[in-house]
């Protein structure tokens, strides 16, 4: 189980970095950089989604969201030059 939670704990973190950068990307027009990231969001949103589908676990789903938050701290604290 402990397993789990760090495992769901990261990918939200990874799932929500690479979608902030994906936005700051988009908004900054850098395209193949926007494609990397949106390939990532995407494999990782699957991922989660077939997991989350097959055994729903309220408690790793709660997990997952707070990684999203760091992934969202984390994210924008990294300044992205131009």
């Amino acid at each position: 189980m402990l397993l789990q939670i760090f495992l769901y704990f990261g990918l939200g973190i990874i799932s929500e970095f690479l979608a902030t950068l994906f936005y700051q990307y988009i908004f900054q027009r850098k395209q193949y950089p926007a494609i990397l990231m949106n390939t990532g969001i995407m494999l990782l949103s699957f991922f989660i989604i077939s997991h989350i589908v097959v055994s729903p676990n309220y408690f790793l789903i709660v997990i997952y969201i707070a990684g999203q938050n760091l992934g969202i701290l984390l994210a924008m604290k990294l300044n992205i030059k131009k």
